[in-house]
């Protein structure tokens, strides 16, 4: 293979690893968006404080990108962690992924995870698709 070949083909591979970066970030934070909104939907309410606490941080360098959703108002933990009746707003509201309440932010990452992962998957082969062009 000359230099031109072994050029050509460094070039193509950047292309590829630029494309499939790009679309997984942007599969990634779908998916977090997404997982966010069902966590907020099962969350308890009684003022919206909870609810509106609930965010996505974005970390990423070169090698590794991730999103962690976080729930910062002072009770989120308990209300994640512990057993409890709904007040009368709570009890009103209603998710096609399960019952409000305990477990908001687990109970539908649990339910979609496969769904999450296959979608990275899918981001992987459109960058790929778009790569051969």
């Amino acid at each position: 293979m000359g230099a031109f070949g072994a050029a050509a083909i460094s070039r193509r591979m950047k292309i590829i690893e630029r494309n499939a970066r790009r679309e997984m970030i942007h599969q990634l934070d779908e998916n977090a968006d997404d997982l966010l909104s069902r966590a907020r939907q099962l969350a308890p309410q009684l003022s919206g404080e909870l609810i509106e606490s609930g965010t996505i941080r974005k970390r990423g360098s070169r090698k590794l990108v991730s999103r962690t959703i976080v729930f910062t108002a002072c009770h989120a933990v308990r209300r994640h962690e512990d057993f409890y009746q709904l007040g009368p707003i709570s009890s009103t509201k209603s998710s096609p992924d399960g019952p409000i309440g305990r477990k908001f932010l687990e109970r539908p990452f649990e339910a979609h995870k496969d769904d999450y992962y296959k979608s990275q998957g899918a981001a992987v082969a459109r960058a790929l698709r778009q790569s051969l062009r």
